[in-house]
């Protein structure tokens, strides 16, 4: 996600990206990671089901990268949001 598209330069945001993901089978298993500028923030993983919230501070420029990783199995569910408040 970059960020240039939507942030406003000059100001700092708050974020919080909610990443909600589910494979098809208990069989398998799924990571989720969220990197702010290619710097990893934190991982989330080892089950089927997942709900992984990642927080931090950006500015207009700055890039959100999330990476899915499984070791089999379909995505049944795969959805991403962010929200950023301004606080400076």
């Amino acid at each position: 996600m970059d960020t240039n598209s939507f942030l406003k330069a000059g100001v700092i945001y708050a974020f919080i990206v909610i990443v909600s993901s589910n494979i098809s089978s208990e069989n398998y298993k799924q990571e989720i990671a969220c990197a702010l500028n290619n710097v990893n923030m934190g991982n989330n993983g080892n089950y089927y089901k997942l709900v992984s919230a990642f927080t931090g501070k950006c500015s207009k420029g700055d890039k959100l990268h999330i990476t899915s990783y499984k070791n089999g199995g379909t995505w049944t569910l795969f959805a991403t949001r962010a929200i950023f408040i301004p606080v400076s």
